[in-house]
This record gives structure tokens, sequence and C-alpha cells, in this order.
């Protein structure tokens, strides 16, 4: 889950853009180590947005934990929020595959919902169905994120976030301008928007002896901090770096390319 989080801020791809979609190549250190590389295709349209994400474990880490995932979502724009239509995660561990699939009916429901392997083989307790109304997957809750940088020059906001599996609380607090510096780890150095993503687990979230591992003591995930810049030819808001800590220590996610 930490891990979806971090590769939720990194985001965006239209299926329906009339500008060239622009993609994205990220690299994830734990502890210092390279972790992880994504490879993000991103674009956003005034009614329209999707998002395609290719990740997997790297270096040292790669060869001991092979890791490799698949995040799909789209949905609409309309009065400046988003509305998905569609959610997709498909990973594997060590030959070991989960997947998420949901479908969006428009109306604050779904149209289908199936996860594999169920919660009740997964150590979670299932969500309640009157919990999951009403709510976002977290890459659409991160790209309405993103829209409001665009739009309003804030990424204050809230969003209730059922990702097929669990249902948690995101809040996101704007932390005005901030200037990146330039650094042979990053592909971009120069005025940003600072960005706060504070995630308040709820049911189906992790069981006591799991949570115990990962949250602080009031129960809510460490903070994570995002630096978004206009990018590409149509200056579209996107995460060029990240920062959080995890058990491993510190988790920096560095923008490291940027390509048609």
């Amino acid at each position: 889950m930490r891990f979806a989080i971090l590769f939720a801020t990194t985001l965006l791809a239209t299926t329906t853009a009339s500008a060239a979609p622009l993609k994205l190549d990220y690299k994830i250190y734990a502890g210092g180590l390279e972790a992880l590389t994504a490879t993000i295709t991103y674009g956003l349209e005034p009614s329209s947005y999707s998002l395609d994400i290719d990740g997997k474990t790297a270096g040292t880490i790669g060869a001991a934990f092979p890791w490799s995932t698949h995040l799909l979502s789209a949905g609409r724009i309309a009065a400046g929020e988003v509305k998905p239509e569609k959610h997709v995660v498909e990973s594997t561990w060590k030959e070991q595959k989960r997947s998420t699939t949901l479908a969006y009916d428009g109306a604050g429901g779904f149209l289908t919902k199936k996860v594999e392997p169920p919660p009740a083989e997964d150590n979670v307790d299932e969500v309640a169905p009157e919990l999951t109304t009403n709510t976002v997957d977290l890459l659409s809750a991160v790209a309405g994120a993103l829209k409001r940088i665009e739009d309003k020059g804030t990424c204050d906001g809230s969003q209730s976030v059922y990702d097929g599996r669990r249902r948690f609380e995101v809040k996101f607090v704007d932390g005005g301008a901030a200037t990146l510096e330039p650094s042979s780890y990053t592909a971009y150095a120069g005025a940003t928007r600072k960005c706060d993503i504070r995630v308040e687990p709820g049911p189906g979230f992790w069981r006591k002896n799991q949570k115990r591992w990962f949250t602080q003591k009031d129960g809510s995930l460490p903070p994570i901090t995002v630096w978004a810049a206009p990018l590409g030819a149509q200056k579209r808001q996107v995460p060029v770096k990240i920062e959080s800590v995890s058990p491993f220590g510190a988790v920096v996610v560095q923008l490291v390319k940027v390509g048609a």
C-alpha cells in the first residue's frame, strides 16, 4: 500500500487527448538504495483524464524481491471534479498475481467490482458496501489534486477513497511555492508547488498486527510531500519529486526523464 500511494502521486494519461501524451520516467529510492522504477504516460484534457503506469522493483532489491505492477485509471472531468469510470491494478510478486478491477456507474456506485484474491483470503476485512459509495480510486484522487493546482493554484482538498480492498480518507494540504535546486538525481530544477498528502486508514486497510508497522501513533500514515511543476507543451502539472518515510528508511521519488 505504501508504494501504491507513492506511485499514485506520480501520474496521469488521457485516452482521448488531443495533445500528445507526456511520458515520464521515475526512480524510487528507499533507505538510500534504488528500489523501484516507474514509467508513466501523462495527459489531462478539460473533460477527460486517464493514467497508465508500469512499475517494478529495481537493482539489488529487484533481484531479491521481484515485483511488478500495471495501473490504469480513466474517467471524466466535470465542473473541475474527477469522475472515475474505470480503475485497474495488476501486480505480480514472486509469480503470485493480484488484481483489482472497478467499473463505476457514474452515480456513486459500481457496475462491476472484481478483486483477486478476495479480502477473505488476503488477511483483511471486507469493506461494507455502503462505505464504498461516492468514493474514487487513489489515482483519480491525485489526478483531482493536480487539476486543482492547474485551475486554482492550490492542491487543497480531501477525498474518500476505495481501492477495491481498502477504504480511507485522503487530505491534500497545499504547502505553497518552493524551488528545487539542480541535482544529478533529477531531470527537473526550478519553481514548484508543494503539497502534503495525509492518509487516514479506514475499514479493510490493515488488521491491527500489520497496521502498527506502517502507521503513526494516531493511526495515520506518515505524510507524503509532493513537489509539482508544469511540464510539456501543455504545461501539465506533474510530480517532479516526492518524499516520505517507511519502515525501510526515507523514501524519495525523483523524475529522471521527460519525453513525448
